[in-house]
């Protein structure tokens, strides 16, 4: 029997499990309770709950933290921003200041963060060779090609 934390799951997936379990409840609330904090929360756990999601999906990957912190740092920032904002802010290249931060950095920027994070561990996520002959052999020994 394991107490708890359970010393078997490591701290990365407990901590991702549990930004999961605080992220969910808080956004709901602040979608459906009617507050001025309201949206400053969905700001924050809005965006912890994917990027919780996608470190649970990263755990092997320890070179993907930092990106996913920096990640999660720059979607809330600019939300935090665009809220911040009194009525869209000033223009800037023609847009309310508000719209620019959504169009110019809260849909490229962590494009270029996740592909450049995908990029660079992409050789560590594929199979070795010894992987590959691991599962030839287990094929050859259960009748496989």
């Amino acid at each position: 029997m394991h107490g708890f934390p359970d010393p078997e799951i490591p701290l990365a997936k407990r901590l991702a499990l549990a930004v999961l379990a605080l992220a969910a409840p808080a956004t709901l609330f602040a979608f459906c309770v009617e507050s001025a904090a309201g949206p400053w929360i969905a700001a924050v756990a809005g965006t912890a709950f994917p990027i919780a999601l996608m470190a649970l999906g990263a755990l092997r990957v320890k070179r993907l933290r930092g990106p996913l912190l920096v990640l999660w740092l720059v979607l809330t920032a600019g939300l935090l921003a665009v809220l911040a904002l009194p009525d869209g802010g000033p223009d800037v290249l023609g847009l309310p200041a508000a719209t620019a931060i959504l169009i110019f950095v809260l849909v490229p920027v962590p494009l270029v963060i996740v592909g450049l994070a995908y990029a660079a561990t992409f050789e560590s996520q594929g199979l070795s060779e010894e992987d590959l002959e691991r599962l030839r052999r287990l094929a050859r020994k259960n009748g496989g090609a």
